[in-house]
């Protein structure tokens, strides 16, 4: 801001004139004599606009909405009235056709940036003095005390060296206090004495910017006390030993997910960070209870979205056939384990699937044919899935080592060569595989067959066969089982004695005599429909083959 004296007055200036060497200005002024001069804001039709920024020399392109050209440059043709208002297409005069006038504002002096100069107890007389040499006879300038900044008596007003004391005062304070400023209720257009009106538009930019960064400091303040707070409390704790008995008492897992926890807990969901073992651990509650984890466990505590969870499993490289990354985890977890943790069972089992074709982009690969891993891939579409894991006996561990996809249910001599290739895979990572179990499907009951044939021992068996000197069993599944002897008791009569034949119907007439004669049922579970072989759905079930 720039203060100037006119006829011995303070003023500001709030206009000037653009017109090239036209030194004409509008001065704000308490002197009643001072008469300004007419001042036109810049045409806002764009035609006439243009027009002006040429005789101005201003480029096209520049906002020009708070700009002025005095009344010097108009004749009295271009206004409609003696309100001095312009017609709508006036145009100012070029400098050299203006007409001569004489200024109102003799003895014009600036004084700039009047709110930067230092003052102190010490220099207020003489820095005063000099920025303000001939403001006039009737004003004094003295100093009031020693201690006081200083007061100006006269024709000047008190309030218009306000910013003289606010800045004295600001400096003490600065030295006292970096921050202090964060605190003042006055704002900085109080202490210049101006309001928002009298800005115009690049210094009402630089207000805002002034604003946003007091915004800003304050902020940062605020976060660097809470952060101090938060120091002392974990200080505190640290002095404690509470993180010592943690430590000593937790084991790894309980540590990764309370530092999970810690580190989540005030961060917005799109902001969490999760390491590696946190996905993992988190993986393993999605898998074992889907419903749990985003019903319950999502609520409760900070845990990744099931994105993330999708997104982990997707990184894993998961190719038709032997899971290389599994074989690698089960050959690292082999060499912690005890032999008899090692026994495990090798289980494999068919499920029908959707036939389609899926192009992935990444791997460059249509997937949807049938895919037989390390025997090869056909044109037949895909329409089944062979799955085969290991189980452990001793420990209570699953782990899908193999899937393959078929069309309609898989070939008996590639099952069999599938077996094989996947027990001495298993068994070079360090695993036994002592059983083998599968349901009773034709394919499976006949790969089982051609293995308990060809790869035997002195003592041949249709319930083992050997592989690498190891004997392996072959086990059917309980639930087949139980469904097949259901199934087999329907269509036939079992004789297990001498004149002792077990039959279906038998089971029928106690269930119609327990539901009519008897007042307590022994077979609270039985249904009529579960005698019905027409629904293959419920015939399917295990618990209703169980149940009879």
């Amino acid at each position: 801001m720039s203060l100037t004296t006119v006829s011995g007055y303070l003023a500001r200036v709030k206009r000037a004139c653009k017109c090239p060497s036209c030194l004409s200005k509008y001065y704000s002024t308490t002197n009643i004599d001072h008469i300004n001069k007419k001042f036109h804001r810049f045409h806002q039709d764009p035609v006439i606009s243009r027009k002006w920024k040429g005789i101005c020399k201003i480029s096209a392109y520049k906002d020009c909405s708070y700009f002025y050209i005095c009344d010097d440059h108009f004749d009295e043709r271009d206004y409609t009235n003696a309100n001095l208002k312009l017609t709508s297409g006036s145009v100012p005069r070029s400098p050299s056709k203006c007409r001569k006038t004489t200024t109102t504002t003799p003895n014009v002096e600036t004084i700039s940036n009047i709110e930067n100069v230092p003052i102190n107890n010490d220099n207020v007389w003489s820095t005063v003095t000099e920025l303000l040499p001939d403001i006039g006879n009737e004003t004094v300038v003295r100093p009031v005390s020693e201690n006081s900044e200083c007061t100006m008596v006269g024709a000047v007003p008190d309030h218009n060296y306000s910013s003289l004391n606010a800045t004295s005062s600001h400096s003490k304070l600065a030295f006292s206090d970096k921050y202090s400023f964060l605190s003042e209720k006055t704002g900085i257009l109080q202490k210049s004495g101006l309001s928002k009106r009298d800005l115009t538009l690049q210094k009402e930019i630089m207000y805002q910017v002034h604003r946003n960064t007091l915004s800003k400091l304050s902020k940062l303040r605020n976060s660097l006390k809470q952060k101090k707070s938060d120091l002392m409390a974990l200080r505190n704790l640290y002095n404690d030993g509470r993180f010592q008995f943690m430590e000593e008492s937790l084991n790894d897992v309980t540590k990764n997910f309370i530092n999970s926890q810690l580190r989540n807990v005030t961060r917005a969901p799109t902001a969490h960070c999760w390491t590696i073992q946190d996905k993992a651990f988190a993986l393993s509650l999605y898998k074992r209870s889907p419903k749990l984890y985003t019903g319950y466990l999502k609520i409760h505590f900070q845990l990744p979205s099931i994105s993330v969870l999708k997104k982990v499993l997707s990184s894993v490289p998961f190719n038709c056939g032997l899971i290389k990354p599994v074989m690698d985890y089960l050959k690292l977890q082999s060499e912690q384990m005890d032999e008899l943790d090692k026994c495990c069972t090798l289980i494999f089992d068919e499920v029908s699937l959707a036939s389609g074709l899926y192009y992935d982009s990444n791997k460059q690969t249509i997937f949807g044919y049938e895919n037989l891993g390390f025997l090869g891939r056909s044109r037949g579409t895909a329409n089944h899935s062979l799955v085969l894991m290991i189980r452990g006996i001793k420990t209570n561990y699953k782990m899908p080592v193999a899937f393959f996809f078929t069309k309609n249910s898989i070939a008996t001599d590639k099952l069999k060569q599938i077996i094989i290739h996947l027990i001495e895979e298993i068994q070079s990572v360090g695993f036994n595989i002592v059983a083998t179990v599968c349901d009773q499907g034709s394919t499976n009951r006949a790969a089982i067959t051609a293995l308990t044939k060809k790869h035997t021992d002195e003592k041949p068996s249709q319930y083992h066969f050997v592989l690498n000197n190891q004997k392996i069993v072959t086990i059917f599944g309980v639930p087949h089982l139980l469904k097949n002897t259901r199934n087999a008791l329907q269509s036939c009569n079992i004789e297990f004695q001498s004149n002792e034949v077990a039959k279906f119907k038998y089971i029928e007439q106690a269930f119609q005599i327990d539901r009519t004669e008897r007042t307590y049922r022994c077979f609270p579970k039985l249904k009529e429909s579960f005698f019905s072989s027409r629904d293959s759905f419920l015939k399917m079930k295990v618990k209703v083959a169980a149940i009879k």
